[in-house]
């Protein structure tokens, strides 16, 4: 099938920013500078609806999803199938329905490919253990709650529970939200049982901005049970640059300034409450590296950084129709609460392998 590279120029509803709408075939990948200085990108939350989002074919550096309803941002290329090539939904659907001699071939060149990605995963992983560890000074203290429920002052140390590794998950709750963000709910979902991290020399806290008293409420409700302190009063979010606010703090996301944010049409990442998680080391004879009663930070990652870790997803991408990212309208991933769902979204999305 021919291949275009095309650039959306935006649905009616961005007419009067852009000039026009519907695409237009360009010669590169790349951002549009001139039509994103004319606009905010819109949030990456928001689908907007065209019939060539189907075509996609694969992902690029913009978060283009292959055969789904996706964020499309005016001013951006996507790699797209040429429309008058596309095969009708009919044939795509028959065309899949083949023989097991037909498939095999197919599912072991697939294989391959996955066994490359895992002996890639592999090697980062590795990598990633070999990055070096700078130390904390800021002698943080958090707010917690007592077996008895009680408040208590707690430092990052304690937080390691004896163990030589903390890891932390940034949990967005703006202290004025009455509840913790959806998709780090879906996260906080996938949380396991600590009893297999703590088996393996290591401890696991979120941390959040909100008061104690919202997130013990907002724990209680989810039935969650791990660790969860508040930050608020302190500048650890900011240090770890998980909540952006100029009149405290630079800007600095995914370990990137404001002004690159907004040139990359990221804006949103620029502003608010923002998901991450860090890992930290406890110096001493444990860990075998640093000062006794001394932390020292080793990785944090933001953004899609940590989707790995959200199993849903990677079930769903085992399956013919994927994510089905961005088709319900729900904000975010496109996860309800877990105790939001109704019947009706229980039935699941309306949509066509294939399609």
């Amino acid at each position: 099938m021919e291949q275009l590279l095309l650039r959306y120029v935006g649905t009616e509803r961005h007419k009067r920013k852009v000039g026009t709408a519907g695409w237009e075939v360009v010669d590169e990948l790349v951002d549009i500078p001139a039509i994103q200085a004319q606009r905010n990108p819109p949030s990456s939350k928001t689908a907007i609806r065209n019939p060539l989002v189907s075509s996609l074919q694969g992902r690029n550096r913009y978060g283009c999803y292959k055969g789904t309803q996706i964020p499309l941002n005016p001013g951006i290329c996507h790699n797209v199938t040429k429309l008058s090539s596309l095969k009708t939904d009919h044939e795509l659907r028959t065309s899949q329905i083949v023989t097991y001699e037909e498939y095999l071939p197919l599912r072991l060149a697939l294989l391959e490919k996955e066994k490359q990605a895992t002996r890639a995963r592999d090697g980062l992983s590795a990598e990633r253990r070999q990055l070096p560890l700078v130390e904390v000074a800021t002698p943080y203290k958090f707010t917690a709650v007592d077996a008895a429920g009680d408040h208590k002052e707690v430092t990052l140390l304690d937080l390691f529970n004896g163990r030589p590794q903390l890891i932390v998950y940034h949990f967005m709750f703006d202290p004025d939200w009455d509840a913790g963000c959806s998709s780090c709910s879906l996260f906080a979902d996938h949380i396991p049982p600590l009893e297999h991290l703590n088996s393996h020399s290591t401890s696991f806290a979120a941390v959040s901005r909100a008061p104690i008293e919202k997130i013990e409420g907002y724990k209680k409700r989810m039935g969650w049970t791990f660790p969860w302190v508040s930050s608020n009063g302190t500048s650890f979010n900011y240090d770890f640059h998980v909540t952006q606010d100029e009149s405290v703090a630079p800007v600095q996301y995914n370990f990137k300034d404001k002004a690159q944010l907004e040139q990359r049409g990221q804006a949103f990442f620029a502003r608010g409450e923002q998901p991450g998680h860090s890992v930290f080391v406890l110096g001493g004879d444990q860990s075998g590296i640093g000062e006794p009663g001394k932390a020292y930070h080793s990785y944090s990652a933001y953004a899609r950084g940590g989707e790995h870790l959200i199993g849903t997803l990677g079930w769903l991408d085992m399956t013919p129709l994927g994510r089905l990212d961005g088709i319900n309208g729900v904000p975010g991933l496109g996860y309800k609460r877990h105790d939001e769902y109704t019947d009706d979204d229980l039935k699941g999305i309306v949509a066509k392998i294939g399609a």
